[in-house]
């Protein structure tokens, strides 16, 4: 009896140490989940409703034209793009104009939690292709304002999760850079929380932020940030 005994307390010990750093793990990974505590609270989790993928041949150039049922964006880029309208209201509309005078591919596509919705594509010399979700969308809304947008830009193909969040709400989504993160109608500072799920490089992200009144591109730069494989930005 008195040689199981030591070997024993030793196992109760280790199943109590394991219990305890498992606590600290789970304990973690809600925090993430929910919110940044200290800075804007633990805001509830919500996922994005639309993503829009814009793919084809690498480097075409585009200017996109998005708007939903509260709020337009322009948003100029290169293939490939994700586009995420956190904190979105349908219905949605796309419009992409290929800036390229040849016959590369320019394909759009809607995906809702990793399922793909719908897809156009062209191959015309600056050939347009237009999408939409959730109705159809008569008029294209006035520019967004505030326009407040987050820029993943690299690693070019890095997976990773994102958490963007304001005061009330946080919006989660796993996706590849680049990735652009269009905020409507922000209720206080916004918070950007980013996790590498492969490690292709640091993170380099821009937060650009514009209020004035009339069309715009959210070209000001209000913050970057840099690093991985976890990185946080925040709105000044």
């Amino acid at each position: 009896m008195r040689r199981n005994t030591t070997p024993g307390r030793i196992s109760s010990v280790a199943l109590i140490c394991t219990a305890g750093m498992l606590c600290l793990v789970f304990a973690a990974c809600n925090n993430s989940v929910t919110g940044f505590g200290g800075f804007v609270g633990n805001t509830p989790p919500v996922p994005p409703s639309t993503t829009f993928k814009v793919l084809g041949n690498v480097g075409t150039p585009f200017t996109l034209t998005i708007s939903n049922a509260n709020a337009s964006w322009i948003v100029p880029g290169n293939i490939p793009l994700n586009v995420t309208i956190v904190n979105n209201t349908t219905p949605c509309r796309m419009v992409a104009t290929k800036l390229a005078n040849d016959n590369t591919l320019m394909s759009l596509e809607i995906d809702n939690g990793g399922k793909i919705i719908t897809a156009e594509s062209t191959t015309a010399p600056f050939g347009l292709v237009s999408i939409q979700t959730g109705g159809t969308l008569q008029t294209i809304q006035p520019p967004a304002n505030p326009d407040l947008r987050i820029y993943v830009n690299g690693p070019f193909g890095q997976r990773f999760q994102g958490l963007v969040e304001d005061s009330q709400v946080g919006f989660i989504n796993n996706t590849r850079a680049p990735e652009a993160y269009l905020f409507d109608q922000p209720n206080g500072k916004v918070d950007g929380q980013f996790t590498q799920t492969q490690n292709f490089g640091s993170f380099s992200i821009n937060m650009t932020y514009n209020a004035s009144q009339g069309p715009h591109t959210g070209t000001d730069v209000v913050t970057t940030a840099s690093g991985g494989p976890f990185v946080i930005i925040r709105q000044p």
